[in-house]
């Protein structure tokens, strides 16, 4: 099994414009295995013949081969394919129930109502499931590079989640391909990207990769509840929003990356994804309010990214773009709303949406769904909105909150937790001890073990387990059940 990314074993020829070069790329496979990819075939012979492309389209479409590949076609209503390919080491990871491509089908009609054009001949999800691989997505016009865990569909769990995956790659085709800011819309490879709207590229994709899934049915009212609760509890974690504003991490990018771990709180990393989401989430309540209800960001959606269909195009735009499409459904005074929102250094996220949505941001010891499952993929637990710290299962503690009760104790990221108030460590261990705080009357304790050195850390902490809700505000309407209605005439309802 394998994915072919093309820039990885071409060279070229120094040009001003990518676009310029013509290739006519030839592929041999190992006998027996099948491959996928947005490139139309010529031949397919023992060498298989491409079609003729540009260099930009040579290395914005990858391909996806294996012994093990089902190709899924998924019924819409375009007139354009659609297809879910599956790649695997092991055959039984490509087992699908029998709605499964119905219910994708209905992904792809929520989008193409929400665009109302598709940008693309056809579209090919090269979805790779092996815990072998690095997993990621990574979005190409006509397709998507999309790698995860071996049972993302076998099990239940994790197929309902995976969507969110599928669905922010899938949006990208619109924004990101069809419209790039302008400054990630370079001629050639040279010449670098400056990525300062990357809250609109990523941002407004992750918004739009949550809510597409919970408008096709894949995901429940209240799983995108916890999604959006995540990702505000999420921002309120990373305290380093007090010096460094969002705007900072769109054109710090390139560093923020790779840069996870030790510090990350403070640093801040690629926030413009989750609080991305909330600013458009922001964004569309205020236009609802603006409007009496009568438009959305469904018509923003509409207005920026739609056109003709069929066939890929790149339509670069400015800041000033955006601000005057907004304005033309539904003026007001989008500059200053949104820088604003970019440039704050408050300590709070932008929770508007849910304000205006009829909901506000609450704190429990239920369960959150979608904590649950990353946990679960992470093999960790998350106590970053109590003691202040991720752990994994062997005890390993990810980045410690500055100022949190574990910081306050002398807890340092990096360092493995021994035992928890005398015994051997384990998650469940340390929850139930959290979980107790709430009637203990002596402080939780630590064994923490730190390169050579052990110490005993005290943490006078008595607030139990805390997980982030959405929760209704009486007396508003809940415009998130508005929200997601679907668009596509086709859908089914919930």
């Amino acid at each position: 099994m394998a994915v072919l990314s093309w820039n990885t074993v071409l060279l070229y020829p120094q040009t001003p414009s990518s676009d310029a070069l013509q290739y006519e790329p030839t592929l041999r496979i190992p006998a027996g295995w099948k491959y996928a990819t947005a490139l139309e075939t010529q031949t397919a012979a023992a060498d298989i013949r491409f079609e003729t492309v540009s260099l930009t389209t040579l290395i914005d479409s990858p391909v996806q081969m294996g012994v093990n590949l089902k190709n899924i076609n998924i019924p819409n209503s375009t007139p354009y394919r659609h297809t879910l390919n599956l790649a695997s080491e092991n055959s039984f990871a490509l087992e699908t129930p029998s709605d499964f491509a119905t219910r994708y089908g209905r992904l792809v009609d929520e989008a193409t109502a929400l665009f109302g054009a598709n940008h693309y001949r056809h579209y090919d999800w090269l979805f790779t499931l092996s815990s072998q691989v690095e997993h990621f997505g990574l979005e190409h016009h006509e397709s998507s590079d999309d790698r995860t865990d071996e049972n993302a569909i076998t099990d239940e769990e994790s197929r309902k989640w995976v969507s969110t995956l599928l669905a922010h790659e899938f949006v990208h085709s619109w924004n990101g391909k069809y419209r790039r800011p302008a400054g990630l819309a370079t001629s050639s490879y040279e010449k670098p990207m400056t990525g300062e709207l990357l809250w609109v590229y990523e941002g407004l994709t992750n918004y739009l990769g949550e809510l597409l899934p919970y408008r096709s049915g894949l995901l429940t009212e209240e799983e995108y509840r916890e999604l959006l609760a995540t990702d505000a509890s999420q921002m309120s974690q990373h305290v380093g929003r007090t010096w460094r504003p969002l705007i900072d991490t769109a054109v710090a990018a390139q560093v923020l990356y790779n840069s996870g771990g030790p510090g990350s709180a403070w640093r801040r990393g690629v926030d413009f994804y989750p609080e991305g989401s909330l600013i458009w989430l922001d964004v569309d309540m205020t236009i609802r309010s603006l409007s009496g209800g009568k438009r959305s960001l469904d018509d923003f959606c509409r207005a920026f990214y739609g056109g003709s269909s069929g066939h890929p195009e790149l339509r670069p735009y400015a800041f000033d773009d955006l601000v005057s499409a907004l304005n033309s459904v539904a003026p007001s005074d989008w500059r200053s709303f949104l820088n604003q929102r970019l440039t704050s250094i408050s300590a709070t996220p932008p929770l508007g949406g849910f304000e205006n949505a009829g909901w506000r941001l609450v704190y429990n010891d239920k369960p959150n769904v979608a904590i649950e499952h990353f946990e679960h993929l992470s093999k960790s637990m998350d106590l970053s909105d109590s003691l202040g710290f991720s752990v994994r299962e062997n005890g390993n503690i990810g980045d410690v909150i500055p100022n949190s009760p574990a910081a306050r104790a002398g807890i340092v990221s990096g360092s493995h937790i021994v035992a928890v108030n005398g015994r051997k460590y384990s998650t469940d261990t340390l929850r139930q001890v959290v979980k107790a705080s709430t009637t203990s009357t002596t402080p939780i304790e630590l064994i923490v073990e730190s390169g050579e050195f052990y110490t005993t850390a005290r943490i006078p902490y008595t607030g139990g387990v805390r997980y982030p809700h959405l929760e209704r505000v009486s007396g508003k309407p809940d415009l998130l059940e508005t929200l997601g209605r679907p668009l596509a005439k086709t859908a089914a309802k919930k």
